[in-house]
């Protein structure tokens, strides 16, 4: 891992999650902390034991803009 490298922005957050199962176990071995956010804000990014930063979309606004064009 780069150690310039502090955050990962992910597509989505099942992907999130994987990417921070991979940090824990690179910190775990001596690597340095990195910030994880995923995109598209499931359930999955407020389960306690997972505390994942996620961006919400609102799919209806993003559909309606799509179909004014």
């Amino acid at each position: 891992m780069n150690p310039q490298c502090t955050a990962i922005a992910c597509f989505n957050d099942v992907v999130a999650v994987g990417a921070q199962e991979a940090i824990t176990d690179f910190v775990e071995t001596g690597g340095h902390n990195i910030a994880v956010t995923g995109f598209d804000n499931t359930h999955i990014a407020h389960l306690k034991r997972i505390s994942l930063t996620s961006v919400e979309q609102n799919n209806r606004a993003i559909a309606s803009k799509v179909a004014e064009h």
